[in-house]
């Protein structure tokens, strides 16, 4: 079983075994295994919750472009490769 945040280290002074409830530490290459075991679409879920809490792993580039996109500033290719821009964004 995996407890969200407390995998690989101790609860703290409210542990679990005072509440009478059994934590099991779990290595990265077991948590990924039980991962794996998931029907697909809570795979999706888990995949989906650690993409939200980390992007670290997504460029700074991307993460400006998609804001970008999702704030309307982009253009098709054929505009950027043929077309002269405004005056304004020479």
């Amino acid at each position: 079983m995996i407890f969200a945040g407390h995998v690989g280290r101790a609860i703290g002074p409210c542990s679990a075994s005072n509440l009478g409830v059994a934590v099991n530490e779990m290595s990265a290459q077991e948590i990924i295994a039980q991962i794996k075991s998931l029907p697909p679409s809570e795979r999706a879920e888990v995949a989906k919750f650690i993409v939200e809490q980390d992007d670290s792993w997504i460029p700074d580039e991307f993460k400006e472009a998609m804001k970008d996109a999702e704030e309307g500033r982009c253009v098709d290719m054929e505009t950027a490769l043929f077309q002269t821009p405004p005056a304004h964004l020479q």
